[in-house]
Order: structure tokens, then C-alpha cells, then sequence
């Protein structure tokens, strides 16, 4: 961060959704995190245990049961037994691709446009810097077209040309970008991504300035390797004024989707606090229906 301040970029700290005093500084945060320490939809999960709702886990659901337009439930399959729950009201939050397969066995056409905001992570070598155990993504510098976050990534030692190098020598910076909604989801759940000119100039710009920002911090420039191309948080498969309305129902009535499907443009950003603000206010309009 300091390095990404002295070369005039903004930054400033992660909002983490970690209890700090419960931290152990393992790195795992992506994996589970052992300590418990950071908070996670669990969370809501559990409260609504305690409250009396039934929690059905280890369980495929497979199909949206519609009648007369409106939803009466879904099926699914556990322990190779097919079952099925009734409801007038069915909210779905399988992801871009996992809602988009239940949305077509509605009948309704999702997923033919999909954003994944393109990422890579740039790193190179500072013997013994031992950021791999570091708390991940605690730092951000915003760009016009990027966003660079620290990031350890096990396969950037894969593209550093130096055999001596170790997973604990390695400083490293993600870079994500906002891609155009060019791509669809086929009917067996595979994605077709298509990258405009625009987003591989976006991340390529953002690839420069991760190695300006880790040369500034100390890693040898002659080190500086970067991951494959990949994606993450995809969305946009049933954006809001298309496939559902303002209030995140599909013209099904009763049938809801509340998970990044719903986002009409790439965020180009994590956008897990913008998928909670949405899925609060859709709680507090059914609670008030």
C-alpha cells in the first residue's frame, strides 16, 4: 500500500469481513477459514436454524415446479432419492451459472450474456517476505479501469523463472477488471466467454501497474511473472430489467433470484457486500408483502 501511495495511485484498506481479534494470520482465508474468524453466509444460516427453518444440506436441486405462472416449489435429489419442497415462494441463489439452469427449467431464457470480471495475479520475488501467510486482498488501489488488491496465488511460482524462488519469497498483486457481458451459458452449464478488445486492454493496463507497484515495494524486477488468465464472480445472467424486475422476481410470480445473476453490469470490484445489500432488501420486501 505504502508502495502504491509514494507512485500517486489511490489507495486505501480492504473492508474485511474478518473478526480481527480471532485472526491467525494463516492466508487461508479463501479455504475455509480454520480459525473462524471471518464471517461468511453461515452465518445466516445458522440464525435462521435457531429461528426454525429447515436446513437441507449435501442436496442437487434440480428443477423449479411451476404452475399457471406461478412457482409451488422445486425438486431435488440426496442420497440418489429425488424429493421435493412446496412454496409459494422459491428464491434462488445457485450463482450466475447454477441460477441460470434452474431459470430455464422454468422456462424462463437466462443466461444469455455474462460478465466474469477477468483476473490475473502479478508477483515476483523478496526472499523470506512471507506474504503467503498474510490476511489476502487487505489492501486496494482503485484505477480508471482496475482494481489491484495484494493477493497470493500458488501459481504464480510457476511462472517465475528462478527455481530457487519459494512460495515465501513471493510479493503479489491481483489485478481484476470490469468486463463487457459478452458470453452466454449453454444448456449444460459450460460457459462461452468472448473478451473485447476493451477488457484485454483494461487488464493490461492494470498488469503494468502491478509491476510498477511491486518494483516500488522491492521485488526485482527480473522475477516479475504473472498467473494464467483467469475469471471470477460471474454474473449478469439475469440482470434486473430483463430477466427480473426491481424487486429481484422473474415473471413468475413468486419466483425469485437474489445472487449475482442479477447485476446488470460487471462490478469489476468483489462484490459480495453488493450481493448482501440486495438479498437484505429483498428479505425486508417479502417480510412486508
Amino acid at each position: 500500500m505504502d508502495a502504491g501511495r509514494e507512485l500517486g495511485l489511490e489507495t486505501l484498506k480492504m473492508p474485511k469481513a474478518i473478526r480481527e481479534e480471532d485472526c491467525i494470520q494463516c492466508g487461508k482465508c479463501a479455504f475455509g477459514c480454520p480459525a473462524d474468524a471471518k464471517w461468511s453466509g453461515k452465518d445466516f444460516i445458522d440464525e435462521a436454524v435457531n429461528d426454525g427453518a429447515t436446513f437441507i444440506s449435501e442436496a442437487e436441486v434440480t428443477e423449479v415446479i411451476v404452475e399457471d405462472s406461478k412457482v409451488k416449489g422445486v425438486k431435488y435429489v440426496k442420497n440418489g432419492v429425488e424429493e421435493s419442497v412446496f412454496s409459494d415462494t422459491v428464491i434462488l441463489s445457485a450463482g450466475a451459472i447454477g441460477s441460470t439452469l434452474l431459470l430455464r427449467s422454468a422456462g424462463i431464457d437466462a443466461g444469455r450474456q455474462i460478465f466474469f470480471d477477468p483476473f490475473v495475479t502479478v508477483g515476483g520475488y523478496i526472499k523470506d517476505i512471507n506474504f503467503n501467510t498474510e490476511v489476502q486482498m487487505a489492501g486496494l488501489v482503485i484505477g480508471n479501469n482496475f482494481v489491484l488488491s495484494p493477493h497470493f496465488s500458488s501459481f504464480t511460482i510457476g511462472n517465475i523463472d528462478d527455481e530457487k524462488v519459494e512460495n515465501k519469497d513471493i510479493l503479489s498483486i491481483m489485478v481484476k477488471t470490469a468486463d463487457e457481458a459478452k458470453g452466454y451459458v449453454d444448456d449444460d452449464g459450460d460457459v462461452v466467454k468472448i473478451n473485447t478488445i476493451e477488457d484485454i486492454r483494461y487488464l493490461a493496463e492494470g498488469v503494468a501497474t502491478a509491476g510498477f507497484i511491486l518494483e516500488k515495494a522491492g521485488v526485482d524486477p527480473r522475477t516479475i511473472g504473472s498467473t494464467l488468465y483467469r475469471g471470477a464472480h460471474p454474473g449478469g445472467t439475469a440482470p434486473i430489467g430483463e430477466i427480473v424486475d426491481s424487486n429481484q422476481e422473474t415473471e413468475i410470480k413468486g419466483l425469485f433470484v437474489s445472487d449475482a445473476s442479477v447485476l446488470p453490469i460487471s462490478p469489476g470490484k468483489p462484490p459480495i457486500l453488493t450481493i448482501l445489500a440486495l438479498s437484505k432488501r429483498l428479505s425486508d420486501y417479502l417480510k412486508n408483502k
